[in-house]
């Protein structure tokens, strides 16, 4: 423990010992003050890498308006390109069952002729053929002297 004497102070050394008090005391707000401008000037950097980040930000953002305009003019000309395509389709598709009818319309026309042309052949064929045979028998009743039985089952 100290002395336990008490120390007489006197008006001096009160008025020194304040003023020691009140330089330290500016001392340490001229610090105070020291500090906060330096922190204000990190938040005057942060700031300034702040509006920076915004500036990135709004080129980005005008580089996706960008890309969004192209990708729409893409996607209009696939949807006229699809359109087109499927048009086609449709007209070629319309041709095949064009197509088809007309084949089966000819088919069906050749068939009938030719079966026509052959009905009148073979008609014309069995006429002759017949006659050919009503002369063989002729012949051969000539040369035989009888009647051929094919003749008398045909009477």
């Amino acid at each position: 423990m100290r002395n336990k004497k008490a120390m007489p102070e006197t008006l001096d050394t009160i008025a020194t010992r304040i003023a020691t008090l009140g330089e330290r005391v500016d001392q340490r707000f001229a610090q105070v003050d020291q500090r906060f401008e330096q922190v204000d000037q990190r938040f005057a950097q942060v700031d300034q890498r702040f509006e920076q980040v915004d500036q990135r930000f709004e080129q980005v953002d005008r580089r996706f308006a960008q890309i969004d305009e192209r990708f729409a003019r893409v996607d209009e000309r696939l949807d006229s390109l699809s359109a087109s395509i499927d048009k086609r389709f449709d007209e070629v598709t319309e041709a095949l069952v064009e197509q088809r009818r007309y084949t089966e319309f000819a088919f069906d026309t050749i068939r009938r002729e030719v079966l026509g042309e052959m009905r009148v052949g073979l008609a014309t064929t069995n006429a002759g053929v017949d006659r050919l045979e009503r002369k063989v028998d002729r012949v051969l009743d000539t040369l035989t002297g009888t009647a051929s039985p094919r003749r008398r089952r045909r009477s």
